[in-house]
């Protein structure tokens, strides 16, 4: 009989997604003028580090430097030097291109 696995795939379903949080600074270290993120969407800029806090809340951030794509990340994540001019945020599976 089947009926755990079935709870337990209900229980995944329904189980909420976790909060996440997108912060970018306007230079390395984590230092300059700060934004915040905490929906889907994107912020447009000069940014030189990040931190991002999405580890199981089913959203990820992409980003990008104008059009070219640096890269994506869904688990919690710094990076303290790094250059990019576009965040997006959005719910895996779809990413969206730069």
């Amino acid at each position: 009989m089947k009926i755990p696995a079935i709870a337990a795939v209900i229980g995944l379903l329904a189980t909420p997604s976790l909060a996440f949080q997108l912060d970018v600074y306007t230079q390395d270290n984590y230092a300059g003028q700060h934004k915040s993120l905490t929906n889907t969407g994107s912020l447009s800029g000069q940014y030189h580090s990040y931190k991002w806090q999405g580890t199981r809340s089913g959203h990820c951030v992409q980003f990008c430097n104008s059009n070219r794509d640096l890269g994506y990340r869904c688990d919690d994540y710094s990076n303290n030097a790094i250059w990019f001019t576009k965040a997006i945020v959005y719910k895996y599976p779809n990413k969206p291109g730069c």
